[in-house]
């Protein structure tokens, strides 16, 4: 059977419960054959971020309440989601990334300005973040689930918050990296990088455009 590409958006996502059923979906479809499944951030995380960073810049201590909310929620649903013996590798992922965005917020305090690469390095965190949640959901099932982040894949320009994908180079990327991933991959929707590797976004409906554009280039089956 052919190449499957699904996608997921944030109000699947909504809680831990929702990213249970998203993870039985995806089990029952990787039955069929290699399966690509492109996520977003969890329900109403990226706003949250938004918001995150718009106190920042403010200058806001208020910053710091948020960005421990933001914790909370993806510490606590390691708990709730990933198997015993995945949870302490999950932690550390999930608070690597998390550390970053402490320090992408701590600069945009100091300068009380968030330009749109930093903006794009802070908006990216939500599906980087979910991926991760959403394989260790499926290994939690038994199933062999990679975390795959796009930042090294889809390939754009440096027009932050809204990058053109440049289509053959990202070509030349995405079609070695999935002939040689597992067959069950989680994949980040809506973030891209430059050339360089510096963080991109697609703009709103970006994880819809990155499961289009994945299905494409691999000749999806569905």
């Amino acid at each position: 059977m052919g190449l499957r590409v699904l996608k997921f958006g944030g109000t699947s996502l909504g809680n831990s419960d929702r990213v249970r059923e998203v993870a039985s979906i995806i089990a029952a479809q990787s039955e069929k054959g290699p399966t690509i499944a492109v996520v977003s951030a969890f329900g109403h995380v990226t706003d949250e971020l938004v918001t995150a960073s718009d106190l920042a810049k403010a200058g806001d201590k208020s910053c710091t309440a948020k960005l421990e909310e933001i914790r909370s929620l993806h510490l606590e649903s390691v708990e709730e989601l990933a198997g015993p013996e995945d949870q302490s590798e999950v932690a550390q992922s999930i608070d690597l990334i998390l550390t970053q965005l402490e320090e992408l917020l701590r600069g945009v305090s100091l300068v009380n300005e968030c330009t749109p690469r930093t903006q794009d390095g802070v908006l990216s965190v939500g599906e980087r973040l979910s991926t991760i949640l959403v394989a260790s959901a499926l290994r939690a099932r038994g199933l062999d689930a990679e975390a795959c982040d796009t930042t090294g894949l889809i390939v754009t320009d440096a027009n932050f918050g809204a990058a053109s994908v440049k289509m053959a180079s990202t070509r030349e990327r995405v079609v070695p990296h999935f002939e040689q991933a597992g067959p069950l991959q989680v994949v980040t929707g809506f973030v891209a990088g430059t050339e360089a590797g510096e963080i991109t976004t697609l703009g709103r409906g970006g994880s819809d455009y990155t499961a289009t554009l994945l299905g494409a280039i691999l000749d999806a089956e569905a």
